[in-house]
């Protein structure tokens, strides 16, 4: 089934319009990196914002189990009746979605094909504190940085706690600024990349064809939105020695926080395996306990 997929998405010119390449690869690699770096668990729940042809939807239902499942969202509705139609059949634990929000770059390709599709008018709207891990492969890439803003904070939103969200990117920091400087690049950022921006523009025609953002900036982002930086791969775009991604890609995991209403003495009472004594030292080991492992491990708090 997967082989006939793949051939559609190169047929169909689907696979060209999400950046081209062998979309069997590409999707195998950004799997590997999901797998490892936010330690992706069959039994998962998944979010793939900007899930574009689905050549990353493949690799995870293949991995994930019947408890698991997959949501992917993107804003071009070709590309997600492409994913309805040669996708979503074959996985009963799949479903797509067309997102309302816009962007300059691709809004050309929103044209009607002929059907209604299902649709989100916000993120939210996908449920908060319904997603363990949540993936967004090429497009910050491709935001403004009020744009970027504001669905890393929506995106947040959805994790569960403890969740992990991995963005690829373009990350300009020292490393990279030297290897650009010294012309070693294929992606064509300019001059003021030199400069202490928040957010840089290649030298394009259409000025969200590659969009950078400053290491710090991004982390800076991520902390305000109640994140936390997990594990930060960097990748060859800028003339490093042939890695297993071409993006950087920055894993951000959620920011856990004890719930206004949590209570020591009866989280204890209902974890009785807990060695802990209901002494103001065992009330705080329990709430420690809580933040480590007992959201991990779904235990009972209220």
């Amino acid at each position: 089934m997967n082989k006939s997929v793949y051939q559609k998405m190169q047929e169909t010119g689907f696979n060209h319009m999400v950046g081209g390449g062998d979309p069997r690869e590409i999707g195998r690699q950004n799997f590997t990196a999901v797998q490892f770096l936010t330690q992706l668990q069959p039994d998962m729940r998944v979010l793939d914002f900007g899930c574009g042809c689905g050549r990353l939807a493949l690799p995870v239902l293949d991995f994930l189990s019947e408890q698991g499942s997959y949501v992917g969202v993107d804003i071009i509705p070709g590309l997600v009746k492409f994913c309805q139609d040669e996708i979503a059949p074959q996985h009963g634990n799949a479903s797509f979605l067309v997102s309302a929000d816009r962007n300059d770059l691709y809004d050309k390709f929103k044209l009607d094909h002929g059907q209604e599709l299902p649709r989100i008018n916000d993120l939210l709207e996908l449920g908060e504190g319904s997603f363990d891990v949540i993936t967004a492969f090429s497009v910050f890439t491709h935001l403004k940085y009020d744009d970027a803003v504001s669905n890393l904070a929506k995106l947040t939103q959805l994790l569960k706690p403890g969740g992990k969200i991995l963005l690829s990117c373009f990350l300009i920091n020292s490393s990279s600024r030297e290897l650009l400087a010294a012309g070693n690049s294929s992606t064509p950022f300019g001059k003021d990349v030199q400069q202490d921006k928040q957010i840089y523009f290649a030298d394009c025609r259409e000025p969200l064809t590659c969009v950078g953002f400053q290491e710090r900036e991004l982390v800076m982002m991520g902390h305000d939105s109640g994140l936390q930086p997990f594990v930060t791969y960097y990748g060859h775009w800028c003339g490093r020695p042939p890695r297993h991604s071409f993006q950087d890609i920055m894993v951000f995991e959620n920011l856990v926080k004890l719930p206004a209403e949590f209570d020591a003495r009866r989280y204890l009472q209902l974890n009785p395996d807990l060695p802990f004594e209901t002494t103001a030292e065992g009330q705080l080991l329990a709430e420690r306990h809580f933040l480590e492992h007992g959201y991990k491990e779904n235990r009972s708090w209220k």
